[in-house]
């Protein structure tokens, strides 16, 4: 606090913004404002995008528990499963997102 205080009496100064633009997909993706699933689809959807292929599995894993009715959810495990070279697993999940309806 004192050092930032102290800014104040030094006649030159400035402040460095470095914006973070995952970290701002990340949060708007979690502020739809729509249900926890569709918040929870839309970071999936984002993690695959991104790469981040181990942080799409877990977050999938954990939505299909929570909601084992919704074919996007095990579609996008599916996926999840694929770039974690589970293979058999990925065509299980969406063979049950197909049965639940889910258009792949």
């Amino acid at each position: 606090y004192q050092a930032i205080e102290s800014l104040s009496e030094t006649p030159d100064w400035n402040i460095s913004y470095v914006y973070d633009s995952s970290k701002a997909e990340l949060a708007a993706a979690k502020k739809t404002g729509k249900s926890a699933l569709e918040q929870d689809l839309a970071v999936i959807r984002l993690y695959l995008k991104k790469g981040q292929y181990a942080e799409s599995l877990k977050l999938a894993e954990n939505r299909v528990i929570e909601s084992p009715n919704s074919g996007e959810a095990w579609y996008l495990l599916g996926l999840a499963q694929g770039y974690n070279e589970l293979l058999d697993e990925s065509d299980k999940s969406f063979r049950k997102a197909e049965s639940l309806g889910y258009s792949l």
